[in-house]
């Protein structure tokens, strides 16, 4: 019975030599788990930030390329109503270029009446000078006959 018994502690100092073992690997195990639970949700958490941040980008990208489009149909729209007030200014120059023709024309036009006319009116008051310088000579002429007449 002693040798059982000795037996039976020296399996027992075994078995718990075993057990603390097999405590020691579950809680190194266990502990390792938690571990790689943590650096999961880390993980976790910075792929839904990742993702996040990358659907913003997405969104952000998207939202330029729909305003460059914009800004080239504006840029479209301005060059068109650009060419068509160029097309509009060409045509208005033109006209007013043809006016300013007909405006200079006319402008000479007139200035050679005004100076016909400034011609004429010199004839004209050198005509009457010499009307009214003949008629106060007649006068004069026939005042010395009327004179002599009654002289006589």
């Amino acid at each position: 019975a002693k040798e059982y018994l000795q037996n039976a502690e020296c399996l027992n100092k075994k078995l718990k030599s075993e057990n603390k073992a097999a405590r020691q690997k579950f809680e190194q195990a266990l502990k390792e788990e938690k571990h790689w639970a943590r650096k999961r949700d880390e993980m976790e958490a910075k792929s839904k930030q990742l993702s996040t941040l990358l659907n913003e980008k997405l969104e952000f990208l998207a939202n330029l390329v729909v305003e460059k489009k914009n800004l080239e149909m504006e840029i479209k729209s301005l060059e068109d109503s650009l060419l068509i007030a160029k097309e509009i200014y060409a045509k208005e120059l033109a006209s007013l270029e043809q006016n300013l023709k007909t405006e200079n024309k006319m402008r000479v036009m007139l200035q050679w009446k005004l100076l016909y006319l400034k011609k004429q009116r010199k004839l004209f008051f050198s005509e009457e000078e010499n009307i009214t310088r003949e008629a106060s000579e007649r006068i004069e002429a026939l005042r010395k006959r009327h004179a002599e007449l009654l002289l006589k």
